[in-house]
């Protein structure tokens, strides 16, 4: 063999043994390298077959409409049939709007058929919520879609419980368009008022982690602008751009391990500083704090805004608690949008519940 003639060059036992061992793990490495390569490229193939499928092969017998729905995004109708394609440059994620229900059940569907799990989980979970605050007839699809979600997820626990959380539904035309948020792993609800923009992006948009304490989730949204924002602090006039700063609110839940003494509400609002990156000495040198209620402070600083100047600054913060989990609110705004900021605190505080499902119709309010 080719392998005792290359070892028959050495004569000592240990020799052999390490280019036996050097040989065998070269092949192993060569098999695996091999068999994943294999792998991928079959996986690429099922991917092209299925989109070739659904739609390149349909449109050549029949006459598809390309349509764009609320958010912009492309998809193909024919008749009471449709569908997005996934590999569109406009597809991206959003939450279902009321109004496009059926078109967002198809994309859950699509997403499903792709093996997109996670993303479908998370769409059926906002449809789901739509249903419990108007109902429509699609509750039976909604929950099979979920279960086969779940199902193709039950060796990722961790991940379906938090990756697909919070969610939401749209609800509204316009100007009176509802955003209304929930989370069934650590229980709220509540509605915000507007159009609302979130990062799907994995670690941008949510934050989850662990520790000694409890298991917890960090969300950020930025309110939408009537004029986008951009890098440049000026506009081509060289008048300053005074949308750069949006009101942002940042939502922190939590479920405890051990027993928490949630009656200390400056206990759990230090705990929650320390995730945010806010240090005691840091606080008292750039932080004014106004309690507003037993549980909700309103906090005030400086901060230089896209625009080069220095822009006067609110947050208020909210603390609640329901057996051992706990919820933290945070509205940031700066100070021109003051009384706008009211009004979606208000809306929030009217809305708020700690329960995943709205015991009240919140649509009526």
């Amino acid at each position: 063999m080719y392998l005792d003639r290359i070892l028959s060059k050495h004569n000592t036992y240990l020799g052999k043994l390490f280019l036996r061992i050097l040989f065998g793990a070269g092949l192993l490495f060569a098999t695996f390298s091999v068999t994943a390569s294999e792998h991928w490229i079959k996986q690429m193939q099922m991917e092209e077959k299925l989109l070739y499928d659904t739609t390149l092969a349909s449109k050549k017998s029949q006459k598809w409409q390309k349509e764009r729905d609320f958010d912009g995004r492309t998809y193909y109708r024919l008749g009471r049939r449709f569908f997005y394609n996934l590999r569109e440059a406009d597809y991206r994620q959003v939450f279902p709007k009321y109004s496009q229900l059926s078109l967002h059940l198809q994309e859950a569907k699509d997403l499903l058929q792709h093996k997109k799990y996670l993303r479908a989980l998370r769409l059926y979970k906002g449809l789901k919520l739509c249903y419990s605050i108007q109902p429509f007839p699609y509750a039976k699809e909604i929950q099979l879609g979920i279960q086969k979600g779940m199902r193709a997820l039950s060796l990722r626990e961790r991940d379906k419980l938090s990756y697909t959380e919070p969610y939401a539904c749209r609800i509204g035309k316009n100007t009176k368009n509802v955003l209304h948020l929930a989370s069934g792993s650590y229980p709220f609800f509540l509605s915000l008022a507007g159009e609302w923009e979130y990062s799907f992006q994995e670690g941008k948009g949510t934050k989850y982690g662990e520790d000694r304490w409890s298991n917890w989730m960090f969300s950020k949204w930025r309110q939408k602008t009537t004029i986008p924002s951009r890098k440049a602090p000026f506009f081509w006039d060289g008048k300053k751009d005074k949308s750069s700063s949006p009101i942002v609110l940042a939502i922190g839940a939590t479920r405890h391990k051990k027993f928490w003494d949630f009656s200390n509400t400056r206990a759990y609002q230090s705990y929650w500083e320390r995730k945010r990156g806010i240090t005691p000495a840091y606080k008292r040198m750039y932080y004014t704090e106004k309690r507003l209620a037993r549980q909700s402070y309103l906090l005030s600083f400086q901060q230089i805004d896209p625009a080069g100047e220095k822009q006067l600054f609110y947050t208020k913060e909210m603390y609640l608690h329901k057996k051992q989990y706990g919820l933290a609110i945070f509205l940031t705004y700066p100070q021109d949008k003051a009384s706008e900021a009211d009004v979606i605190w208000q809306k929030i505080e009217q809305t708020l519940e700690l329960t995943g499902i709205p015991k009240k119709n919140p649509a009526n309010d």
